[in-house]
């Protein structure tokens, strides 16, 4: 479904918005961030790369991860686990940060989800969060259920 709103790209706005996510989150080199949703890894690995933070993607999806994975081999910066955005498998109060990129939209439970990212965070931590809008009757007939 995702396709048929945003086309070819999960990711609009690609590594630009990224990078306009990041800056005014004051992320440092050596930041630990959770990229929530990361899909096939060009957030994570932009973060490592640009702010060279270490960054741990969850996502939902198997293939994604091991795509993932696969992408970011040898960048050292970026790892992969899989997991539901709205029930986070990782640890309480240990992440300097957070992103969640283009994806909230999609998830059902979005206040569990912000509540899930809150937990993750120490004290002081960010949540930088940017998403997609729709105008109204815009989406493809085939959705408008």
């Amino acid at each position: 479904m995702a396709k048929l709103i945003m086309g070819d790209t999960l990711h609009p706005g690609g590594l630009g918005l990224t990078n306009k996510l990041g800056l005014p989150m004051g992320l440092e080199a050596g930041d630990l961030v959770a990229d929530l949703a990361s899909a096939h890894s060009e957030s994570a690995q932009a973060l490592g790369r640009v702010f060279k933070c270490n960054v741990l993607g969850v996502e939902f999806g198997a293939e994604a991860v091991r795509h993932a994975h696969d992408a970011s081999s040898g960048s050292g910066r970026a790892h992969f686990v899989r997991g539901d955005a709205e029930r986070l498998p990782l640890r309480s109060g240990v992440f300097d940060a957070a992103v969640c990129e283009c994806s909230m939209s999609l998830l059902i439970n979005k206040a569990q989800a912000v509540a899930e990212t809150a937990r993750l965070l120490r004290p002081g931590g960010k949540f930088g969060l940017s998403d997609v809008t729709i105008e109204p009757g815009a989406l493809p007939a085939e959705l408008g259920g």
